[in-house]
């Protein structure tokens, strides 16, 4: 599968290593010649301190800015790959609904404000990816990869959150028909990410 044109999306839970399979990806493909344009997630300092330090509060402002700043780079990767190049997206709109139902589930978002939650998530249903890569992880490795890492953000989540975000995660992966799964619980090295990124291509 030549991936000159096509938008690409890595989603998984917090931790489980999408930036840097992102940035593998873009090498990879680059080497064959195909010109990559990375869109990392979207990051507002001061709207992630006010979400973490209030849930409650701001859930329903932070979610929303999250998911129209997706919105965005799907507009943005449009214009890229009409122009030939591969664009490649650390988690999509469907990922960021993902934390939105996380959200409403703990009490953190009203019925009313997932409602419009949801008709604006609808209304972005035209921006699909070509191809999802959802990073398989369980909730031990995921734990392990975030104390590793120690980003100061990330000491706010709980074992329990981080559970629910992987069910709810499993239950709209499972909605999708272009989803490749990947164990991502091994420490790969450059040979097994190689094979893994072939038998990717190979079943697309």
């Amino acid at each position: 599968m030549s991936l000159k044109g096509k938008i690409l999306c890595i989603e998984g839970n917090i931790g489980v290593g999408k930036s840097t399979l992102c940035h593998t990806l873009k090498e990879r493909i680059e080497k064959e010649g195909v010109e990559v344009v990375l869109f990392p997630e979207p990051f507002n300092q001061r709207m992630l301190e006010q979400f973490l330090t209030d849930q409650e509060k701001y859930a329903y402002a932070f979610q929303l800015y999250m998911l129209t700043r997706r919105q965005v780079y799907f507009v943005q990767a449009l214009h890229h790959v009409n122009a030939g190049k591969c664009c490649i997206i650390d988690r999509s709109l469907m990922g960021d609904y993902v934390f939105a139902r996380v959200q409403k589930e703990l009490g953190n978002m009203t019925d009313k404000e997932f409602e419009i939650y949801q008709e604006v998530y609808d209304s972005f249903d035209i921006f699909k990816p070509d191809v999802t890569i959802f990073l398989d992880v369980e909730i031990e490795k995921i734990i392990e990869r975030i104390i590793k890492r120690n980003r100061n953000s990330e000491d706010k989540y709980d074992i329990e959150y981080l559970k629910m975000v992987s069910k709810i995660y499993a239950e709209e992966v499972n909605k999708e028909t272009n989803v490749n799964k990947w164990d991502w619980n091994g420490d790969w090295n450059d040979d097994e990410i190689d094979k893994l990124i072939l038998n990717f291509r190979n079943e697309c």
